[in-house]
């Protein structure tokens, strides 16, 4: 009898023990996540630009958050979202990911895309839809 109350003591402790480890690692993640999201919004206060490279959930959990003077004063939101998108267009293939990182980097698209590649990049824009709409609507605009 003295052993099962051991052993139940025992199962009791070891529970305890892992429902603390767990709880310590998830409240390490958040507080590593609120690290990274601080360290986003004062890069991109600085200047409007994202200056460093950002995990995705860290780009997704500063969009959620973004703070209202932030997001009122500063182009934070599309600037997180303009990073956001280079990994979202990793779906989109390699020529989405890279015109992307063209028109993030210069503003502009510095080379040739086919229009297929234009429309497919617009999905996941976040902030060059302006410059790739101007690009189909060129390539349209020759065509008539």
């Amino acid at each position: 009898m003295t052993l099962t109350r051991t052993a139940s003591l025992s199962l009791l402790i070891l529970a305890l023990v892992a429902a603390s480890i767990t709880s310590a690692t998830a409240a390490q993640a958040r507080t590593t996540t609120q690290r990274a999201t601080a360290a986003i919004f004062k890069d991109c206060a600085h200047d409007g630009r994202l200056n460093h490279h950002y995990r995705a959930k860290a780009l997704a959990a500063a969009v959620r958050t973004i703070p209202a003077d932030i997001d009122q004063y500063t182009n934070c939101h599309a600037a997180i979202s303009a990073q956001r998108a280079l990994y979202v267009g990793t779906r989109g293939g390699r020529t989405t990911t890279a015109l992307l990182h063209d028109c993030h980097t210069h503003g502009t698209l510095r080379h040739r895309y086919s229009a297929t590649q234009l429309r497919r990049a617009l999905r996941h824009a976040g902030g060059c839809d302006d410059v790739i709409v101007s690009q189909l609507r060129g390539r349209t605009e020759r065509v008539r």
